[in-house]
């Protein structure tokens, strides 16, 4: 939450839940859901654009 707080996240509480939710449902979807039985395995650059996009979303 004090990352989010101090990226200037006006509700650093509620974009700290939102940001846990979605990492969970990417990390699933890649690992274990239906993206996983469909291609490779993500790799570090593609899970690391994915969480920049994440922390964008939550950005004001």
């Amino acid at each position: 939450m004090a990352l989010l707080k101090a990226l200037g996240a006006p509700e650093p509480e509620m974009a700290a839940d939102l940001l846990v939710s979605r990492s969970e449902g990417l990390l699933y979807d890649r690992l274990a859901g239906a993206t996983a039985r469909i291609g490779p395995a993500p790799d570090e650059a593609e899970l690391a654009v994915l969480v920049r996009a994440m922390l964008r979303a939550v950005q004001p």
